[in-house]
C-alpha cells in the first residue's frame, strides 16, 4: 500500500510599501515600552507614519502578520487607516534592523520604527 502525502507551504504576501521584519522586535534587541504617535500616510508608494514634528518613520511590521484592506493596514487586533492618526506601540530601531525587508520605494535613510511581534 502506497501512501502519497501532499504538503504546501507559502509564506504570506506583504502588501507593497509595507516594510517587515523577519524576526520579532525582541529578537533585534528593541524595546516595546514606547509609542509613536502621527499620522498613517503612503508616499511614492511607501508606508510611513509622520509625527507631531513632520518626521517620518518606518514602521516594521512582523512578516506573515500585516495585510492591507479596504485602505486599512491589519496588524493583530489593529486596523490602522490611511490619512488618521495611529498610536503604535513598540520602539525605536538605532541604525536599521540588519532582517528589516525595506521596499525599494521608501528611503532607506529614514528612521525605523518596529512593532512588537504579533
Amino acid at each position: 500500500m502506497a501512501v502519497l502525502v501532499l504538503s504546501a507551504c507559502a509564506s504570506a504576501e506583504v502588501p507593497p510599501g509595507i516594510a517587515v521584519l523577519e524576526t520579532s522586535g525582541a529578537e533585534v534587541g528593541v524595546g516595546h515600552a514606547a509609542s509613536l504617535d502621527g499620522t498613517l500616510v503612503r508616499e511614492n508608494g511607501c508606508v510611513y507614519v509622520v509625527d507631531d514634528f513632520q518626521e517620518k518613520w518606518i514602521p516594521l511590521f512582523s512578516a506573515g502578520a500585516v495585510s492591507e484592506r479596504d485602505g486599512m493596514i491589519i496588524y493583530g487586533a489593529m486596523r490602522l487607516t490611511f490619512g488618521e492618526d495611529v498610536s503604535l506601540p513598540g520602539g525605536e530601531s538605532i541604525g536599521g534592523v540588519e532582517d528589516a525587508l525595506i521596499p525599494d520605494v521608501c528611503d532607506a535613510d529614514t528612521e525605523q520604527w518596529v512593532l512588537p511581534a504579533q
